[in-house]
């Protein structure tokens, strides 16, 4: 009896120290994190230590809050006239906002305020990855109001990434003025372009 007793109180702690464990995540000085339920974002977390999570059905994905380095390789980017431009960009950046880092990286990617150089390489390496694992990708421009050089790249290359594996990525962009830089630098050739969201929605849903 007191051996069964025995077994039992120790299955019951090894549960509760496995249930403890897997409530239990730690957030380094160094580091920022978004806590998602079943995928879905709950809360963030900004403040170093020893935080508590539902176990099982939610997890932390850590974000990076220092000063990052990015040098970018150059690249040469042909304009719609034919013209060869070289982009060689080195920009430093810091993640401010988990939420809105990790809500780039799903099918619909919403960009905002001015795709300069610093903004390019901010989404390039989540944006790529997203190419890289989705078939299909609709990326809003509807809040942009300058587009850089670098940003087009940022663009071309993920929709050859997409093309590749018999995907399609579409552009909305109400702007005239980005939508005509886009036409001058070809963009437009490689990835259709709508000036809203219910056209190229419809044009990105299966046939």
């Amino acid at each position: 009896m007191n051996r069964n007793l025995a077994i039992g109180v120790g299955a019951l702690a090894a549960v509760l120290l496995v249930l403890v464990l897997s409530a239990l995540f730690t957030v380094h000085q160094t580091q920022q994190a978004l806590v998602l339920q079943f995928g879905d974002p709950k809360r963030v977390v900004t403040e170093p230590g020893l935080h508590f999570k539902l176990p099982f059905v939610q997890n932390a994905v850590y974000v990076d809050r220092r000063v990052l380095d990015f040098d970018a390789e150059a690249a040469e980017v042909i304009l719609g006239d034919q013209k060869r431009l070289v982009v060689d960009a080195f920009a430093r950046y810091r993640i401010v906002d988990p939420l809105r880092f990790y809500q780039s990286v799903g099918d619909e990617v919403r960009l905002r305020g001015r795709f300069d150089t610093t903004g390019a390489v901010v989404v390039e390496l989540p944006f790529h990855k997203i190419a890289t694992e989705k078939g299909r990708i609709l990326v809003d421009l509807s809040g942009v109001d300058f587009l850089s050089s670098y940003g087009i790249r940022v663009l071309l290359v993920g929709a050859k990434i997409v093309n590749g594996k018999g995907g399609q990525m579409v552009i909305v962009c109400p702007d005239k003025t980005v939508a005509r830089i886009l036409k001058m630098a070809g963009a437009d050739t490689l990835i259709p372009t709508f000036p809203s969201e219910s056209a190229a929605a419809a044009a990105l849903a299966p046939s």
